[in-house]
């Protein structure tokens, strides 16, 4: 005997079934198509993948559980339906500033997904050499200047001072 099972995602219209696309908030790698026949008494496993932006909040139904996000029904003893729902990931303020004889490019406030990078160019005037560059995280590579995982929104403050007033070591 065979048995449907049918797959739910949210934020769609209530109890909508779909075959998830990569334009959506979910993808299945495995681009089942829904319903999905299950022999009575077996299990059916499917990956559960946000699209970016996105996280996992639940996924429920058919006595299944998820893990990591990997989602395994209990066994298949009657019709059921499995419904996932996500939840966007919120996004940061990273606010670029440079002193005096200098500019960091883009100038314009960076809206970073939770957990992402964002990278600035930071350029001093003739004469001039980059004193410091902080705030989010520490990386400065030649000149451009990359966060760290971006969990809250922050400063990038840069700095410059006459070329000859820099150490010898970063002339």
């Amino acid at each position: 005997m065979q048995l449907k099972l049918q797959a739910h995602w949210q934020p769609f219209a209530q109890n909508e079934v779909r075959q998830p696309r990569r334009s959506k908030p979910v993808n299945d790698r495995r681009e089942q198509h829904w319903p999905q026949s299950v022999e009575h008494g077996n299990t059916a496993s499917f990956e559960v993948t946000p699209s970016t932006g996105y996280v996992i909040d639940k996924v429920e139904g058919c006595d299944g559980s998820l893990n990591g996000s990997t989602y395994t029904t209990g066994p298949i003893i009657r019709n059921c339906s499995v419904t996932a729902m996500f939840k966007r990931l919120p996004k940061h303020l990273v606010i670029p500033s440079a002193g005096r004889h200098g500019s960091i490019s883009p100038r314009r406030v960076q809206r970073v997904l939770h957990g992402e990078t964002t990278s600035f160019t930071v350029t001093p005037r003739p004469g001039y050499v980059v004193r410091r560059v902080y705030g989010c995280g520490d990386s400065l590579s030649g000149d451009i200047y990359t966060t760290g995982a971006v969990t809250r929104s922050c400063w990038v403050r840069a700095s410059f001072m006459k070329e000859e007033d820099a150490p010898m070591m970063s002339r």
